[in-house]
């Protein structure tokens, strides 16, 4: 039995992987000299956690999740260790010794007795930071290249888009000068105040997407959305009116909070009711609906609309997409409208579906998880 431990020892000494060996407790009997090279351990150091680490009462692997795997390993069988990047600053027993903070794969096993009672329980890590390293940067490269991609997009888009208002206004500024006649200057300003604004919402959108993408973090509050959904149908009541179009409310009377950005959900109603007035003819109709659900708060946006082709909704809310008859109006952008709206929706844990049926019209449901105390704790 003695030579059989010796050669024990001497096989876990000698291993290339950090091993460390415990008792059925969960303190440690021993480490070998591949834990203190990979953990940056001295050896007083590694006598200290020998002396008072007790892995069962390790909280950060409570909290990650993993201890489940670090009592199988204790009482049942071999058990693979989920990759974790384990900072030993965070485990109160040893935060003060100098041990770096390293990814690694854990493997765990108990050791036997004849009656099939533990005796020993076996852990080795493999260091996998190189690797996850190499992964963290082959993310961010192709983040970086998905980037350069849009950027590339984004330019061609704007080289082909930016040249028909652009040549509106200049056309328009060239028959002002050539006419003295109020009426048809009231009309070419009218042209020019039209195209101007045009370009102002692409470069809008363009500073929108750019702030959607880089992440970053957004003020959230609890909204009301019949409050909002209200407003915004307000705001465009005048321009519903000149091209003959009934805007309709249908409100849930007790529709419950959400948690959520407001200058961002009012960006999501105005660009699908813009969208709505847009493709939607005279005489039409576009309703504003509020609903609850489940643990869920609607809004659905419907129209009477020229509707969407059932080849064009699966792209709809890709970046720089635009149907055919979008891109024979004279009212199209850049196409980045609804793709701005997934990516505010998808922000607020939320989800957006559309319905439409050309000739007849689009339907687009907003749903956004129900407020809760907890989510401001």
């Amino acid at each position: 039995m003695r030579e059989s431990e010796t050669r024990f020892r001497t096989l876990v000494e000698q291993s290339p992987f950090s091993t460390q060996i415990f008792r059925p407790d969960g303190s440690v009997i021993t480490v070998n000299k591949a834990f203190c090279t990979l953990w940056g351990a001295s050896p007083a150091e590694a006598q200290y956690i020998i002396d008072n680490y007790n892995i069962l009462k390790d909280e950060q692997l409570e909290i990650s999740g993993l201890m489940s795997f670090i009592k199988q390993g204790f009482t049942d069988c071999f058990t693979e260790i989920p990759v974790i990047e384990y900072n030993p600053q965070k485990t109160e027993v040893v935060k003060h010794t100098g041990l770096t903070t390293k990814w690694v794969v854990g493997y765990i096993w108990p050791v036997k007795d004849k009656q099939g009672r533990v005796e020993q329980v076996v852990l080795t890590h493999q260091d996998v930071t190189e690797r996850k390293q190499i992964e963290a940067q082959q993310l961010e490269l192709a983040r970086t290249r998905a980037r350069a991609d849009l950027l590339n997009e984004l330019l061609n888009t704007l080289a082909h888009d930016l040249k028909t208002p652009l040549s509106i206004i200049n056309t328009s500024l060239y028959l002002l000068e050539k006419t003295a006649d109020p009426a048809y200057q009231k009309q070419k300003i009218d042209t020019i105040r039209e195209q101007s604004q045009r370009l102002n919402q692409m470069i809008q959108n363009i500073l929108t997407v750019s702030y959607l993408d880089m992440g970053l973090d957004s003020s959230m509050r609890v909204l009301d959305l019949n409050i909002i959904a209200t407003q915004i149908g307000e705001e465009f009541s005048d321009s519903a009116e000149d091209s003959s179009i009934t805007i309709e409310f249908d409100l849930e009377r007790t529709l419950p909070p959400v948690h959520a950005n407001e200058i961002e959900f009012r960006r999501v109603l105005v660009n699908l009711l813009e969208n709505a007035l847009h493709y939607t003819p005279s005489g039409g109709r576009i309703t504003l609906h509020t609903f609850s659900q489940s643990n869920e708060v609607g809004v659905e946006i419907r129209d009477t609309g020229i509707g969407i082709e059932a080849s064009d909704l699966p792209h709809i809310f890709d970046h720089f997409y635009r149907a055919d008859k979008a891109r024979t109006t004279h009212r199209g952008g850049t196409g980045l409208g609804l793709a701005i709206v997934k990516k505010i929706i998808e922000r607020h844990q939320g989800r957006i579906e559309v319905e439409s049926i050309p000739g007849q019209g689009s339907s687009f449901w907003i749903w956004l998880p129900m407020f809760q105390e907890t989510m401001t704790d």
